[in-house]
């Protein structure tokens, strides 16, 4: 009888009679079996289940990595990878840094398997600036330039003029300024402090802005005509942005009529109608002085329709002289033309710019003069030369002489 053991064993054939027991081949994890060696360690990079394994696999580690140790599964090897200066690693690869961070040296990442946790660039770029294009520094970001005194990214200044859109329109127009990202300023490009666009305010002309008659100042638009409004009828920014501005601008003031157009009756000083007219701002016309060589012109008197009646507005009359002196409640202007007969010891012409001349020294006028020819020397009036003085009786007139 023939007795067979088996026992954690392989039977291999044999004579009848005879049975030869060979220990199973059973490496560790990580391990090989060489003919030569027996069982023996996996290479760097390459693991095995272990058992009857005659053979290695190669791990699964990130592309450009150099794997420092072999594994028992194919996501358990160990790597390392070296990264440029300017790059972070994402995770499975080297990448060149981006947002607000940069590297100006190399770094090292290790790791076990075929990814890792993601290292971000080391340093961090300063205020208002983002990664350059090569992660190993910083570029101020649009709208903002270096400051070479300070290192920092300081916001570009950009001038916004305001134009008051107007003919007779008295709306100031001194620009203001907003440093991007900052504030605005309307004094200078350099203040010493800017204000933040939540509290800023434009400098308006209150009275001669806000409300004339037959106008009403509705704010300055991003057009002339349409658009859209930037700053209200009160100086205010409508958008309360200190970046609302990325380069220099200019804005145009806009009004709405809401009053119906006046009528205007300019008369002389007995009350005859010189000329009237039916109009709005802008569209008004004065009428020409009417008086004689023998006259001063002394302006407007305003009596019907004027904040002040019997006011004398100005010699040189302007339609913004009856804007900013008309009384909204009423709905009709008459301004008289006032006109003096000519002082005497002058001569007047109506349309001189100095209103009236004195006559030549020694000589006077009576009143109402209109020429230098009406200017005379009175009888009895001494004369003096180098051989004595003397008098002249009568009126000799400058004509004459």
């Amino acid at each position: 009888m023939i007795k067979v053991v088996i026992s954690a064993l392989f039977l291999f054939a044999a004579p009848i009679g005879q049975v030869f027991a060979v220990e199973a081949i059973n490496c560790p994890a990580g391990q090989y079996y060489s003919e030569t060696s027996g069982c023996t360690d996996c290479d760097a990079g390459y693991y095995s289940l272990g058992g009857d394994v005659r053979s290695c696999e190669p791990c699964k580690i990130p592309t450009g990595a150099t794997a420092t140790s072999n594994g028992t599964s194919e996501q358990s090897c160990e790597w390392e990878i070296e990264c440029a200066a300017g790059q972070g690693w994402n995770g499975t690869a080297c990448v060149t840094c981006s947002g607000n961070r940069y590297s100006t040296e190399k770094m090292t990442v290790t790791g076990t398997g075929e990814s890792s946790a993601p290292v971000q660039c080391g340093q961090e770029c300063q205020e208002n600036a983002s990664t350059s294009s090569s992660g190993t520094s910083c570029d101020c970001n649009k709208h903002f330039s270096l400051n070479k005194k300070t290192g920092q990214c300081d916001g570009e200044v950009y001038r916004i003029d305001l134009e008051k859109n107007c003919t007779l329109c008295t709306v100031k127009e001194n620009p203001i300024y907003e440093k991007y990202g900052t504030g605005f300023s309307y004094k200078t490009d350099k203040p010493a402090t800017w204000q933040d666009a939540s509290v800023f305010l434009v400098d308006i002309d209150d009275q001669n802005t806000k409300r004339w008659w037959g106008i009403k100042f509705m704010g300055y638009f991003s057009a002339a005509t349409g658009g859209s409004r930037i700053i209200d009828e009160n100086g205010q920014l409508v958008k309360k942005s200190n970046t609302q501005f990325a380069a220099p601008q200019t804005l145009y003031a806009q009004y709405s009529s809401d009053k119906d157009p006046i009528t205007i009756s300019f008369q002389d000083e007995n009350g005859n109608v010189i000329q009237e007219q039916t109009c709005k701002i802008n569209d008004c016309t004065l009428p020409p002085i009417e008086c004689t060589a023998n006259q001063i012109f002394e302006g407007w008197k305003c009596t019907q329709g004027c904040k002040k009646q019997d006011m004398i507005l100005s010699t040189n009359l302007t339609n913004n002289d009856l804007l900013k002196n008309f009384k909204d409640s009423d709905d009709a202007l008459t301004v008289i033309l006032q006109k003096a007969i000519c002082p005497e010891g002058y001569y007047c012409t109506c349309n001189d710019a100095q209103g009236r001349q004195k006559c030549p020294a020694g000589a006077t006028s009576e009143r109402g003069a209109g020429s230098m020819h009406d200017c005379y020397i009175d009888s009895n009036t001494e004369f003096s030369d180098n051989n004595g003085s003397f008098k002249i009786s009568g009126q000799f007139y400058y004509s004459g002489f």
